[in-house]
């Protein structure tokens, strides 16, 4: 039997389906260097699909949370019962594929070793040319779910990964696209510990794929 040659013009573009999860993606392209499917790549950190920050460069502004020092870490503790806050602007990247969901990947720890502990994120989308740098129009909380605070966890990171927009990349029902801002208010929503929660300032990226 003959075989076939997928060519170009054999292969379809967003404009000509209803749908672009129709078209080929990273689940059906095999990287022969890391020996695994594109999707499992940029998983696994092999590949940056669609760009990835540094650490963050957070503000502190009125009701911060405290700035401290913990096993030679800059931290940032936050009290039991008080609304404290952080903020960071993030622009999205030139490269970032419309339609990725975006990502806040942090980390906390606490010396409790009871009850439960809830940080969250508040985006803010500020579309350049459109919305006026104090908008707060298209805001979203993330998702993320309180972590269980035991022996076993005392001192330890515990890593989150707060979902900045929807699975389909939007903010209030407001596609992002590449140029955008995002703001980003890191806050401790309602828990049951009675301990400080300390995020370290420099433990911070936000993903784009």
């Amino acid at each position: 039997m003959a075989l076939r040659r997928i060519q170009n013009e054999d292969v379809k573009q967003a404009s000509d389906v209803t749908s672009i999860s129709s078209l080929i993606n990273d689940n059906k392209i095999y990287v022969a260097g890391f020996s695994k499917t594109l999707a499992q790549a940029i998983t696994d950190g092999d590949i940056s699909g669609g760009g990835s920050g540094a650490s963050l460069q957070w503000v502190e502004d009125t009701g911060a949370a405290l700035a401290a020092v913990d096993f030679n870490n800059q931290v940032f503790q936050y009290e039991a019962g008080i609304t404290q806050q952080v903020y960071a602007l993030v622009r999205v990247p030139t490269s970032y594929v419309a339609g990725h969901q975006i990502f806040l990947k942090s980390s906390f720890y606490s010396v409790a070793v009871a009850g439960n502990a809830l940080m969250r994120t508040q985006t803010t989308l500020i579309i350049p040319g459109t919305d006026l740098i104090s908008s707060t129009t298209n805001q979203r909380t993330s998702t993320n779910s309180a972590v269980a605070l035991s022996g076993a966890t005392a001192s330890i990171p515990q890593s989150v990964s707060f979902d900045l927009s929807s699975a389909t990349g939007q903010i209030n029902g407001v596609a992002i696209a590449a140029g955008h801002l995002i703001k980003i208010r890191l806050y401790r929503d309602t828990d049951t510990s009675t301990s400080d929660l300390n995020v370290p300032v420099y433990g911070s990226e936000v993903t784009f794929s």
